[in-house]
């Protein structure tokens, strides 16, 4: 059955792909554009069934969500003709007419990114935001059936109300696969599209290649997004969609192409509903390609109307939501006029380092700022200097939304954390939009200038990969693997593009099958076990959790049953076992002790022993009942 469920997933990301393609190609995408152009549409198919599904409390039935690709793949090939050439020859001949030096390196970088991808299988490190809420939604969804309902599942906090289209479209491939290896996939596949986002992006507007890749690499290498590689978190999945959105943009205006519109919109509404961080530069570029195409709008308003409505679904489901439930569409995070206060866990948190900064910069957080946003030091800078040297429009816009987006960081509450530097320094994440904007900036400088200008450019961008990868790799385990295993992977896929030469990559209609084939019975062998590796990983940070993931694991019953898991405080979602059979809910605060007791005869209880009220009630209502087991801070009661 485990390998039955991971080729489904496979196929079924295999049929939203092909018809991902064809409509790209429909949009005037070629050769790698198209990659670009279909990824949102694939990301918003697997959205929009989930959540329509999830209507009928079907949306976690891995047979319903399969047929829904099926049926959009099938959908597609009917009403839209297929493109001359296929977009498997188009990109065959992408890949033939790129110079072997570029094929190397491409080869290269996909080698590391799978490494990356093997590497994390084998120590699946989940943050602790991943467990409470990135994967603990999605996988109380498949349970109920219901994509994107409010759960309680983090005493207090309202993680429900975030804006939550990344953990829907984790949800859709953890409901097909029944495990978590997409926590380990999801967040290197996103760093692949933006490496796609910025090579096709800045390319279209004639940067040289040098600059190009040296720019898609310094925002690769950041720190801040090292610390998200296990996540899964949300940060870099938003700033990947909005650099789809602005390369699409991009692309728009070389013909012109005005139906690329249609897949710019639709990756906005995503990295809106993945993150409101990159709002501001989402109407910015938005705005920018509309305003461009004005007069061409008129012609593709039935494909623009098209994908309006799949940008709501995938970004405004959430903000009218709490619009209607609490006055704001921000909340928890911003309160309306009329509406709900904000949480009182938020209260301490909402300073803006605009507030604070001579206090934010103190106390050893100096350093540990300049350590996460390391190149970001580099390239900001220079953002803001270059441009007024080559008085380039494109760069001097791109350098402005930068600054813009800067000040917007800075005046934002949730930036001044004063309780804890880890807090305070990680939410320098925030501001990975105007780092790609400035990086963007940057790297326009060198467009239609001279040696000596492209020079500095170049200088500016690989200085800002060697200043940011020195930390990057020093995090080593559990969040990156170490430069040996990068190096050799990297090695062996830039000496098998060499190897091969000139010779032209297959595109035979079955390729796509037996690639998707391949990826499923891939991950279906790191499934298993797929808890307690993570429960080795994880140790290293929390002592006692790795203890209870393996000790609940041993309990009699546990692997033969789909007993629930409820937990006290805050829910940890690998405690449903490989096979996501155990829903794990979270113990109300407001229950009553002998329904808190009763629970010990559907399940297990857990019940950690930290210095916080809600934990010591549940230590006095358990107080009468013998805990089966203890693990470090944690007493597991079982079922009675």
């Amino acid at each position: 059955m485990t390998v039955l469920y991971h080729v489904a997933l496979a196929l079924a990301a295999a049929a939203l792909g092909g018809a991902g393609l064809r409509l790209a190609a429909a949009c005037g995408a070629r050769g790698l554009e198209l990659v670009l152009a279909a990824s949102p549409l694939v990301a918003v198919f697997a959205v929009a069934w989930a959540l329509g599904l999830g209507l009928a409390d079907l949306g976690g039935s891995g047979v319903a969500l399969g047929l829904g690709a099926a049926l959009t793949w099938a959908a597609v090939r009917a009403l839209v003709a297929a493109p001359e050439p296929p977009p498997r020859v188009q990109l065959a001949a992408w890949w033939s007419g790129t110079p072997l030096a570029q094929r190397a390196a491409v080869a290269a970088a996909c080698a590391g990114g799978l490494g990356l991808v093997a590497w994390q299988l084998r120590h699946p490190y989940v943050s602790l935001d991943g467990l409470t809420y990135h994967l603990a939604l999605p996988a109380s969804w498949i349970h109920e059936g219901s994509p994107g309902a409010i759960v309680e599942l983090l005493g207090g906090v309202p993680v429900a109300n975030y804006p939550v289209t990344h953990e829907v479209l984790i949800g859709w491939a953890m409901a097909l696969s029944h495990s978590w290896v997409v926590a380990s996939v999801i967040t290197p596949a996103m760093l692949a599209l933006l490496a796609v986002a910025v090579w096709t992006g800045l390319r279209s507007l004639d940067v040289p290649r040098l600059v190009t890749a040296l720019a898609a690499a310094a925002l690769i290498a950041l720190p801040v997004n090292g610390y998200q590689y296990g996540g899964p978190l949300t940060d870099l999945p938003a700033m990947t969609w909005l650099a789809v959105t602005a390369a699409l943009v991009a692309l728009s205006l070389r013909g012109p192409r005005p139906l690329l519109l249609a897949p710019a919109l639709v990756a906005a509404g995503l990295a809106f509903g993945t993150k409101t961080t990159p709002g501001l530069m989402l109407a910015l570029v938005l705005g920018f390609g509309f305003w461009q195409h004005r007069r061409a709008l008129a012609a593709v308003k039935g494909a623009l109307g098209g994908a309006l409505a799949l940008a709501l679904v995938a970004g405004a489901v959430w903000p009218v939501r709490n619009a209607i439930q609490h006055g704001s569409p921000f909340w928890p995070f911003a309160p309306g006029p009329f509406g709900d206060p904000v949480p009182p866990q938020f209260a301490p948190f909402r300073d803006s380092f605009l507030s604070r900064p001579r206090v934010m910069l103190s106390d050893g957080r100096l350093s540990a700022y300049v350590t996460r946003l390391a190149g970001a030091l580099v390239i900001y800078p220079a953002a803001l200097a270059l441009p007024l040297v080559t008085r380039s429009k494109p760069a001097l816009a791109a350098a402005g939304a930068a600054l813009v987006a800067a000040f917007a960081w800075m005046a934002a509450p949730y930036t001044a954390i004063l309780t804890s530097t880890e807090l305070a320094v990680g939410a320098t994440r925030y501001l990975l939009p105007g780092i790609l904007a400035a990086t963007v900036a940057v790297a326009l400088c060198a467009r239609n200038a001279g040696p000596a200008m492209r020079g500095a450019v170049s200088l500016v961008l690989g200085l800002a990969v060697i200043v940011s990868l020195v930390p990057t790799l020093r995090l080593r385990f559990p969040f990156v693997p170490s430069p040996a295993t990068l190096v050799a992977a990297g090695g062996l896929g830039a000496a098998l593009a060499l190897l091969a030469g000139r010779r032209r990559l297959p595109a035979s209609a079955w390729l796509a099958p037996a690639v998707a084939l391949a990826c499923g019975l891939a991950l279906a062998a790191a499934a298993p076990g797929y808890v307690s590796r993570h429960a080795s990983t994880f140790g290293v940070l929390v002592k006692g959790y790795p203890e209870l993931l393996r000790g609940l694991q041993a309990q009699p019953g546990y692997k033969d049953n789909e007993r629930p898991v409820a937990i006290g405080v805050g829910v940890f979602a690998l405690l449903g076992g490989d096979r996501l059979r155990h829903p794990v809910v979270l113990v109300p605060a407001t229950e009553a002790c002998p329904d808190i007791r009763a629970r010990t005869r559907r399940g297990w209880v857990v019940v950690g022993r930290a210095p916080i009220p809600e934990s010591r009630r549940l230590q006095r209502c358990m107080a009468p009942i013998t805990p089966t087991a203890k693990y470090g801070p944690f007493d597991l009661y079982g079922p009675a």
